[in-house]
């Protein structure tokens, strides 16, 4: 079987086992009752799996947050290697 190197979008394609760690993040952002931002960084190597983990707490956010959307945070993704501004 041949596969690409790309992150999952969903717990069910974990084959890794990481769902229950990506859904540890999920909750506590959901938990955060303070009134500024909360800043959250995820770091490793590159293709360490880092996407798919932010993917799959992203699910479980969703997943929580579809019972009562008044608790569904607001979400900004900086990725510092990507520019901000569209350079065409």
């Amino acid at each position: 079987m041949f596969n690409s190197d790309q992150p999952v979008k969903t717990h069910e394609a974990d084959l890794l086992g990481r769902d229950p760690f990506a859904q540890s993040p999920g909750s506590v952002i959901l938990k955060y009752q303070e009134k500024g931002s909360l800043v959250i960084g995820l770091f490793g190597e590159r293709a360490s799996g880092k996407a798919s983990i932010i993917n799959m707490a992203l699910e479980e956010i969703d997943r929580i947050s579809s019972k009562d959307e008044s608790i569904k945070p607001i979400i900004f993704k900086f990725k510092p290697g990507h520019s901000l501004i569209n350079s065409s």
